[in-house]
């Protein structure tokens, strides 16, 4: 294109800048990362000014999400377990509420289920930010209520894995130190700006760094369409892909877009021998009519004891009182019955160990996964389990 504008108009001419300026602006954003001009030509303090007016301009964003996660055997992929139905390793399913609120506040408030040797357990997860403060708390059935501490960072069945607004909010407010503008790439017709938020070099000695890759869709929303996370050597950790947006209506008539659809993938990055072949996913789906904008949320929003939440969905609200009401009562009797019952489990636990020979233990695909998705930033609640497998 260069070389047939140059024959078109001397090199430098009036008529050449204006038909660069006009190919520039019927062109923008960009096509490829190859491609001269357009996004390639961005400084991170231009990326940070145009991300700044392409979110969106609203009070609050509220909606119901759910989900499934679990490993992938190597003789499938996690596209046929999702397509076909069939069973992932280490399954778990979740559902929740996800608030955000645009001086960064926000809410996720999750139920998690999971099939552990025959068991199933439960447990309902609240994480809230307000200004400098973040609690979090998790109740289970059956065990006595955490006291709130420092809210944990991002879990398998975490909205924020999905739907970057408050990071990227607060990305936007920043001078983004450390980050590169790495070129524009179109995905699925869309051109987006790829940024990355670190470079690979170790900040200091023995230490391996993470970074990551977001391609920003900066014609709807400034929303990630896709991100790989990175150890400093190159082994690819995760990445979020198929994610799908869908536009909805502020009260002022404006489009909000929101991500409705996406999967996280994970990959085997703390092996020797890792490769690019995912070993676990988790997915995420809006349900479909929870989207709220401009509910005008204030600050008791934001706290862990807000009597509200789930006000218009009964069946989280079931969920919500049936785990309140089978949290075991802190008197001297509930503490003697959930002692019996601790020891009862120990005892049961100690027999296992004692008939299985460590020799035969093995590592599966679902206890990898489990170390993979906890030490990649999408980690399970559990932490990886040795599944014994010589047991016949």
């Amino acid at each position: 294109m260069r070389k047939h504008d140059e024959r078109v108009k001397p090199k430098g001419s009036p008529g050449r800048k204006a038909m660069v300026a006009l190919l520039a602006v019927v062109l923008h954003p960009g096509i490829s990362a190859e491609s001269p001009g357009g996004e390639n030509d961005l400084t991170v303090e231009q990326f940070l000014r145009r991300l700044r007016s392409s979110l969106p301009r609203v009070h609050d964003i509220s909606f119901i999400y759910e989900g499934r996660a679990g490993g992938v055997p190597p003789s499938q992929t996690a596209d046929q377990i999702l397509s076909e139905g069939r069973e992932a390793l280490q399954q778990q399913s979740y559902q929740g509420e996800s608030i955000v609120r645009h001086d960064g506040a926000n809410r996720l408030d999750y139920f998690f289920d999971m099939v552990q040797d025959g068991q199933h357990l439960e447990w309902r997860t609240i994480g809230v930010t307000l200004g400098k403060s973040s609690w979090g708390v998790t109740f289970q059935p059956g065990r006595m209520a955490e006291t709130p501490g420092q809210r944990a960072g991002s879990h398998t069945g975490c909205a924020e894995q999905f739907f970057f607004y408050s990071f990227l909010r607060a990305i936007a407010a920043t001078d983004a130190l450390g980050w590169r503008v790495l070129g524009s790439e179109s995905l699925d017709g869309h051109a987006c700006v790829k940024v990355s938020d670190g470079t690979g070099e170790p900040s200091r000695p023995g230490v391996m760094p993470i970074y990551n890759v977001y391609w920003v869709d900066l014609e709807r929303g400034g929303n990630v369409l896709r991100m790989e996370s990175f150890m400093g050597d190159g082994r690819i950790r995760a990445r979020l892909v198929d994610v799908r947006l869908q536009a909805f209506k502020s009260p002022r008539g404006d489009d909000v877009w929101i991500p409705v659809h996406a999967r996280n993938e994970v990959f085997p990055f703390m092996f020797p021998e890792a490769s690019v072949r995912v070993v676990g996913f988790a997915t995420y789906q809006v349900v479909e009519g929870s989207v709220r904008i401009d509910q005008g949320y204030g600050d008791e929003v934001f706290k862990i004891d807000w009597k509200r939440a789930f006000h218009d969905q009964p069946g989280l609200q079931a969920r919500a009182e049936k785990i309140r009401a089978s949290r075991r009562r802190t008197g001297p009797e509930g503490t003697r019955q959930h002692l019996a019952k601790a020891l009862k489990e120990a005892d049961a636990v100690s027999s296992r160990l004692v008939s299985t020979s460590p020799a035969h233990e093995v590592w599966t695909t679902g206890v990898i996964t489990q170390a993979v998705l906890t030490a990649a930033g999408v980690a399970t609640i559990v932490v990886a389990l040795v599944i014994r497998g010589a047991r016949r």
